[in-house]
């Protein structure tokens, strides 16, 4: 099997996903990894990329919210565009945008 190598650049572009009950695991994450982060390309949807700008001062390039399309966006970057995603582990429970979640999830997978 021929294996493609992709060259990376010492800066990466990282996917920083979580929702619900997990935010709190993530925001927790990456406040322990802030000095890390802070020297890659940061992406996440809206809520989470605000909340980690302002506690964190992150620059995050923020997406749409998740329910209102950021799941989808965020997905699409990761299979795209990113080199890395930093995602704590989802508790799919029914809610109106669990397909749009599921999505994500696959994408990042």
């Amino acid at each position: 099997m021929n294996y493609k190598i992709v060259p990376m650049a010492a800066r990466k572009k990282i996917a920083l996903v979580a929702h619900d009950n997990k935010k709190q695991d993530l925001f927790d994450w990456a406040k322990f990894n802030r000095d890390l982060l802070d020297e890659h390309v940061l992406y996440a949807t809206g809520t989470t990329g605000s909340v980690l700008e302002q506690e964190f001062d992150l620059r995050i390039h923020k997406l749409e919210s998740g329910p209102l399309g950021g799941d989808q966006q965020i997905g699409a970057r990761i299979c795209t565009d990113c080199h890395a995603t930093g995602s704590c582990p989802l508790q799919i429970r029914a809610n109106p945008w669990r397909f749009s979640i599921r999505g994500a999830v696959r994408a990042a997978l």
